[in-house]
């Protein structure tokens, strides 16, 4: 049994375990290594951010039964969250983090359509996503009532 795989970006001889499996690929092992592909993955993501998120609302879409006819040039993905104004920054990482842009459905029912969706950052979209604007107001009244009342000492 071979313990070693040239990899066919970086040509290095490396060990079978720094390769991926994939069963398209002779023996179930993938001609790139671990390395290699991460890299090919961070550039692929970052140069399709806006291929990235419709396919992840088409799916949603689909799933949740929502009407979905959105294309790349419905939405702009701003510098800064119109929510809560922090910068939007795209991440590799898988869920993305509080600054990724996120694809809102302003009125949830509606689905993912041109005139129903907004980019805002993870963490707006986070806050927003069970609630309705009343209750986010309560919940920020409620949590300034409490800091005003640690901070006095009550």
């Amino acid at each position: 049994m071979r313990t070693n795989k040239k990899c066919t970006i970086c040509l290095q001889d490396k060990p079978i375990k720094r390769f991926g499996k994939n069963k398209s690929c002779k023996g179930g092992i993938s001609t790139r290594c671990k390395d290699c592909d991460n890299d090919y993955l961070r550039r692929y993501y970052a140069k399709n951010v806006k291929k990235r998120m419709l396919l992840g609302a088409r799916d949603r879409a689909e799933k949740q039964g929502l009407k979905f006819d959105l294309k790349e040039n419905d939405f702009v993905i701003p510098d800064t969250c119109p929510a809560l104004g922090i910068p939007l920054k795209i991440s590799n990482k898988r869920g993305g983090t509080d600054n990724s842009p996120s694809l809102d459905r302003v009125e949830p029912r509606l689905g993912y359509v041109k005139e129903n969706v907004v980019v805002i950052s993870g963490k707006a979209n986070r806050i927003k996503s069970n609630c309705a604007p009343d209750e986010i107001i309560l919940v920020g009244n409620w949590l300034a009532q409490k800091l005003t009342e640690k901070n006095n000492g009550v």
